[in-house]
């Protein structure tokens, strides 16, 4: 008579008994975390097998792609459209590595992101184990060192939790970026009765209405005396934009996007002029030069090389940028700025539109996109570098008479995809999407509209 236990009972034993992995995946559905990208192996099946119990119960679950860059990527993506912690994971060895250019394209762009890489058993530490990854294998602690924000070896079951919930602050922190665990898969597995989680991390992640008073109000005394304002608006102003564009219509100033920030001001508002930078608008270029403009007003902008013309000292970097973040980080790339102000971007701006008696409710009535086909005759405020070829009826069509007609051909909310090369340029500089409100919160990543193109393949998002 055979001892051997049914494939079946074995397959059940596995989804009930809880183990370390599952209060990982416990924190994740603390959070609202729907899904986990990666790709299977055996020193990551802990993980796996909690996952598979969480998906029982409604909770997180696994995804599986078909690489483990692809697997970073789709974690990247999950984050920037549902402003969530986007999470991946994989096994020890050459899974580990293959993840590296997905997490570094995320800490360029500082997307949150928590990389979750297997080890072998630490008692094979050492002994030349397969694919050992520890500090005397391939170091995968050490190779992902500097693309992340957070970066550990949970060696001890004591650890477990503190160096997770240290992880998950980290990577949602300012600025935002990957924070990386890497976990034994004996620590990984070992069994646990019963469990409660310590930390209340949505508590611990609201971010506090911080600001530097007397910068502020430095801002409100430079715009009470600036006689024409552009605002220069980047991604990291979200939160902001309603207050934003109900200061800019207040003071009738031209407002101007980074690649970046696209998507957070309707391509229809009357005094929007379009984007400045890589495969930028020249009225956009034209609004900052203007010879009467005393003030320029950037908000969550990252100047790199994309964003700001390849630093462009005579348009932009120049003694007439105020620099407003949230991030420090970001205000180092200005230096000759002649104000910098950091805090809340959204409680700075609530300040400035409460000091000049604003009534933003005229401004917040957004007209929001509607799942109705675009009309395209709508009038735009900013000039395309080929007005002939955006209305070409040309056969075989014109790139930029393709990207006019997208929006026409799906629904009013459609988000698109556009990968990297040209067709970067065609989609920033002549992609329109049917995104018609004039103010008021965005989601988590903008509008319809997201470009970054700092360090990987896929670089634009819309």
């Amino acid at each position: 008579m055979s001892n051997v236990e049914p494939e079946s009972e074995v397959q059940e034993a596995v989804l009930t008994e809880s183990e370390m992995g599952d209060l990982l995946v416990a924190y994740l559905n603390q959070l609202g975390i729907e899904y986990v990208f990666g790709v299977p192996g055996g020193a990551i099946e802990p993980l796996y097998n909690a996952l598979a119990r969480s998906e029982r119960q409604g909770g997180v679950r696994a995804v599986v792609a078909r690489h483990e860059t692809g697997a970073a990527f789709m974690a990247d993506g999950y984050a920037r459209n549902t402003g969530k912690l986007g999470v991946c994971c994989s096994t020890t060895g050459p899974g580990a590595t293959n993840m590296i250019t997905g997490v570094a394209s995320a800490y360029e762009n500082n997307v949150p992101m928590l990389v979750i890489t297997a080890q072998t058993a630490i008692s094979t530490f050492g002994k030349g184990a397969i694919q050992d990854s520890s500090c005397t294998g391939i170091n995968t602690v050490g190779l992902y060192q500097h693309c992340t924000r957070y970066n550990t070896l949970i060696s001890h079951p004591a650890q477990f939790e503190h160096k997770l919930s240290a992880a998950i602050m980290s990577a949602m922190g300012s600025p935002a970026g990957p924070a990386h665990i890497s976990v034994p898969r004996d620590v990984m597995a070992l069994p646990t009765s019963e469990f409660d989680v310590s930390y209340h991390l949505n508590e611990l992640l609201d971010r506090p209405a911080l600001l530097d008073s007397e910068a502020v109000e430095k801002l409100y005394q430079q715009l009470l005396v600036a006689k024409k304002v552009v605002f220069i608006i980047g991604d990291e102003a979200c939160d902001a934009i309603g207050s934003i564009l109900s200061l800019a219509v207040d003071m009738d100033s031209d407002i101007v996007v980074t690649p970046q920030g696209k998507g957070l001001v309707s391509p229809y508002h009357p005094l929007f002029k379009g984007v400045f930078g890589f495969a930028g608008h020249q009225s956009a270029t034209a609004a900052l030069a203007n010879p009467d403009v005393d003030l320029v007003i950037a908000v969550g902008a990252r100047f790199g090389e994309f964003s700001s013309n390849a630093w462009d000292t005579k348009t932009l970097l120049n003694g007439k940028l105020i620099h407003v973040e949230s991030t420090e980080a970001n205000l180092t790339r200005t230096p000759m700025a002649r104000l910098h102000v950091r805090g809340c971007l959204e409680t700075i701006f609530d300040r400035i539109v409460g000091r000049f008696g604003i009534d933003c409710s005229h401004y917040i009535r957004a007209v929001e996109p509607k799942n109705t086909k675009p009309d395209l005759n709508l009038v735009k405020h900013f000039s395309c570098d080929d007005e002939a070829g955006f209305c070409s009826n040309a056969t075989p069509i014109k790139p930029q008479r393709l990207m006019r007609d997208l929006p026409k051909l799906f629904p009013g909310n459609t988000r698109f995809l556009v990968d990297t090369g040209n067709s970067l340029a065609w989609g920033t500089h002549y992609l329109h999407p049917f995104d018609r409100r004039m103010s008021g919160k965005r989601d988590q990543r903008g509008g319809l509209f997201s470009a970054s193109v700092d360090f990987a393949s896929m670089v634009c998002r819309a």
